[in-house]
């Protein structure tokens, strides 16, 4: 297990970013909330005797009941999904939070530098003066931050969450209230995905920062394999967990086709959201002449 300071303090760096996070779609949700009940509301005076009546028939003449459900279904649609006042409080809401979903991605996109820096400069301390490599700054680092969210993806995106919400409960027949509640489940698959980005994020930047500076150690002289160090709990991969501890050279990938830990280059199932870490072992020292001094020696 990997329990370096660069590591205690890339956790605890994303334990805040992580609560950050979710107090910046909290405070959202009140305003996104208020402006979507607002606008179900309205309609309760015409839809909630439908509603009532068919519950009324729920447990009588199937038919009846049937038609009963259909008719609110045609009133829900009518007062949804068809109605170009929802269109616009739908539309509305979706920018609003595809704005969120950036504000969530630049604020991950802060920390990452400082992230990447401080597990670079992680190894520097336990090399002989001899070989030690330069030493970096958050401002130095360069093509680490994630790229830019495509805004009308995510607004499209968030306008079909809403769309599906709205429909599933009129084809369950739940009551106006309880389809008005389902924008929760809305924002929080949004704060779900700003939570996997970050931790994903945050774990390409710690560990693109230890392989880098292992070639940079590497450059000067110090021989050596990284390590691979899994989380252990379940919720982690099988494919990292049969990771754990396997050293190899640092061009070489390990079994489940990664060269670190969040490394992007493998399929998604294995980068998103992994919480694996990646140390080294020193082998030795390599001399002037090319000839290796091996530290077991």
């Amino acid at each position: 297990m990997i329990n370096d300071a660069a590591r205690k303090y890339t956790d605890k760096e994303l334990e805040l970013l992580e609560k950050r996070l979710h107090a910046k779609y909290s405070r959202a949700y009140k305003e996104l909330n208020d402006s979507w009940q607002h606008y179900m509301g309205q309609h309760r005076a015409q839809i909630q005797p439908l509603y009532e009546r068919m519950q009324a028939l729920k447990h009588g003449d199937r038919t009846e009941y049937l038609a009963a459900k259909r008719e609110y279904q045609r009133a829900m649609r009518e007062h949804t999904l068809k109605n170009r006042h929802y269109v616009r409080v739908r539309d509305s809401l979706a920018h609003g939070l595809a704005n969120l979903d950036q504000a969530a991605k630049d604020l991950i996109n802060g920390k990452l530098p400082a992230i990447y820096s401080v597990n670079f400069n992680q190894l520097a301390g336990q090399l002989p003066s001899g070989y030690a490599y330069g030493l970096i700054t958050p401002q130095t680092v360069r093509g680490l931050v994630m790229g830019q969210m495509d805004f009308a993806s995510a607004v499209a995106w968030n306008q079909q969450l809403m769309n599906s919400e709205v429909l599933q409960g009129i084809l369950q027949g739940e009551s106006m209230d309880k389809i008005a509640d389902r924008f929760a489940r809305v924002l929080g698959m949004n704060e779900t995905a700003a939570l996997r980005d970050a931790r994903t994020a945050v774990t390409y930047a710690e560990n693109k920062g230890r392989l880098d500076s292992y070639y940079e150690a590497q450059a000067k002289g110090t021989v050596l394999v990284k390590k691979w160090s899994a989380t252990h709990d379940a919720r982690t991969r099988d494919s990292h967990l049969d990771n754990d501890g396997l050293e190899r050279e640092l061009d070489a990938e390990f079994p489940n086709g990664q060269q670190c830990p969040g490394d992007k280059n493998a399929p998604p199932h294995e980068f998103m959201n992994c919480r694996c870490a990646m140390g080294t072992r020193i082998v030795g020292f390599r001399r002037a002449d090319g000839s290796i001094v091996y530290v077991d020696d």
